[in-house]
């Protein structure tokens, strides 16, 4: 393969009517970022202005802050963020799901896809000047494969021989049909090269003070406050064929400001101290708010985030199916989407976006019943045993039905979600003890099964993420469920090995729903707060990344 040979032909966001209309017809076989892996910024400088001392500064708002900036030992959305900004990927994807070149120039695969080729672009150098070679590709990979978050997506890679400094191949055991999408075009920084010196002489020091080779530099972190990033004078790689500026990316700095609460968050855009507030941290509430201030607008399109809640098989009662599947009749995603999130968002039946492509929703939904149906639930929690005794709550063998619900404290409609499924579950006898905690910390605890329920979100585009949600190997990490399915692993792993893998995610899909480890509530609509004064401000269509290259102000 070629740079700029044709992958997979997308149909762009632009062509779904405001409702979202026909969603499923936006296939994708690439990679989004993180999960939720999105970002935002603007302008909050004077970029274009005739006065020279005013800086060209992006600011972003965001609930949360980073845990750390290392992309194999995170998998927040909010470092994704940033990280996408630090480093560079070895191809990138076009808005028309082109592959293009990024510190990769050419790149092919062998007959059978065990092999694949890539070569290094020369002259490029990291952020503390240091060059980039092959070792740094090499260390990369390996090491990403061994200890990320995402490892699964890394394949079953045997090896990375480096050719020279500017060529290796990866080596799979298999067959890795996926590469593209994750050692490349994933353009959320989870997947883009870091420099092997630095990483290895101190991982934590690099992980708060990163270095990398993208458009922007890390400048200052202050915790749970900013992060500024400056502009890479030296960056070697070239953006996207739809930057038009000759000397991209135009804005000096870019700063992501963590504002926990939703009123100062809203305020700070209305008053003009900020410039964009990205969809992850938008306050649907306050939809009317914004898109009527004087000096802001309303940006929105179809999304790849989707929201579910998540029953943990490992722990009781929810290792019991009919307590699971009773807790899934018991939540209204109708009401939860219309008068939490005010309708900016399709209900789902799996969770993961329907624009992903082989999304088997659909015939999940023939498949297993996942309505609200609150007469079911208690039918359901009598026939397991779990009577009504004429107290508050339900109880067994004189033990009352109580579980733990985890929730993260921000954002405020994932906070009230949760507020409003412990009414949910009172309603049919279970008593839901709600713990809100810090985002980072609460999807931590979620790894670890400190949990009966807890509502997530991942922001992604390629069906490979049914790993992240169901493979066991991702027990303690993704699989917040603690599924432990032998045939559903593999299926997954097969998957992987076939160039058209539609009836083996459709399959998965449905013996994962079946065991009703989760209750998948939407898929989120894309909407940002801008500022007025911002210009040229592009969503990705495909990963939903925003283009910050040509921005400018009035």
């Amino acid at each position: 393969m070629t740079p700029g040979d044709k992958y997979t032909i997308l149909k762009s966001a632009a062509d779904f009517d405001e409702a979202g209309t026909d969603r499923r017809e936006f296939m994708s076989r690439l990679a989004a970022g993180g999960g939720a892996v999105m970002l935002g910024s603007s302008l909050a400088g004077c970029l274009g202005s005739d006065d020279e001392e005013m800086p060209n500064e992006l600011t972003v708002l965001r609930a949360g802050d980073s845990d750390m900036l290392d992309p194999h030992r995170t998998t927040l959305a909010y470092s994704s963020m940033v990280m996408t900004w630090l480093y560079d990927s070895l191809l990138k994807i076009d808005f028309d799901g082109n592959m293009q070149p990024g510190l990769a120039t050419d790149w092919e695969y062998n007959d059978d896809g065990t092999e694949w080729t890539v070569e290094l672009r020369d002259g490029v150098t990291w952020h503390d000047g240091s060059e980039f070679t092959a070792e740094d590709v090499e260390f990369t990979y390996t090491r990403g494969a061994d200890i990320s978050g995402w490892s699964w997506a890394f394949g079953p890679l045997e090896d990375v021989e480096i050719i020279d400094d500017h060529q290796v191949t990866f080596v799979f055991d298999d067959p890795y049909f996926p590469w593209e999408n994750y050692y490349a075009g994933a353009n959320d920084g989870f997947f883009d090269v870091i420099p092997k010196g630095p990483v290895e002489a101190d991982e934590d020091g690099f992980s708060a003070n990163p270095i990398g080779t993208g458009p922007y530099e890390f400048d200052e972190w202050v915790r749970d406050d900013h992060i500024t990033l400056v502009r890479n004078d030296d960056w070697a790689v070239p953006p996207l064929p739809e930057v038009e500026s000759e000397d991209a990316p135009l804005p000096e700095k870019i700063t992501f400001r963590t504002i926990a609460e939703e009123t100062p968050l809203v305020q700070e855009l209305i008053q003009g101290n900020a410039d964009v507030l990205y969809s992850r941290d938008f306050p649907h509430r306050e939809r009317d708010t914004i898109e009527n201030a004087d000096g802001t607008r309303i940006e929105r399109q179809v999304g790849e985030t989707a929201g579910y809640v998540v029953f943990n098989m490992d722990r009781e009662p929810t290792d019991e199916i009919e307590v699971r599947q009773a807790l899934a009749h018991a939540i209204d995603k109708d009401r939860i989407i219309n008068d939490i999130f005010y309708g900016l968002g399709q209900e789902n039946w799996v969770p993961f976006s329907e624009n992903v492509e082989y999304w088997a929703g659909d015939t999940v939904r023939e498949e297993v019943p996942l309505e609200f149906d609150p007469d079911r639930s208690r039918e359901l929690l009598e026939n397991a045993g779990w009577e009504d005794t004429g107290g508050e709550f339900r109880e067994r063998d004189g033990e009352e039905l109580r579980l733990d619900l985890l929730s993260v404290n921000t954002p405020a409609p994932v906070l009230q979600l949760s507020e409003e499924m412990v009414s949910m579950f009172a309603d049919v006898g279970v008593n839901a003890d709600l713990n809100a905690l810090e985002y980072g910390t609460a999807y931590s605890q979620g790894s670890e099964g400190v949990h009966n329920v807890f509502y997530a979100t991942i922001g992604w585009a390629e069906a490979g993420i049914a790993n992240f949600f169901w493979h066991s190997d991702n027990i303690g990490g993704g699989n917040r469920i603690f599924l432990d399915d032998p045939e559903i692993d593999t299926l997954l792993e097969e998957a992987t090995t076939v160039e058209d893998p539609t009836e083996i995610y459709e399959e998965v899909q449905i013996r994962a729903m079946e065991t009703y480890g989760c209750q998948p509530i939407m898929t989120y609509d894309e909407v940002r707060g801008v500022n007025e004064r911002v210009q040229n401000y592009r969503q990705h269509p495909i990963t939903m990344t925003p283009m910050y290259h040509d921005m400018t102000l009035e």
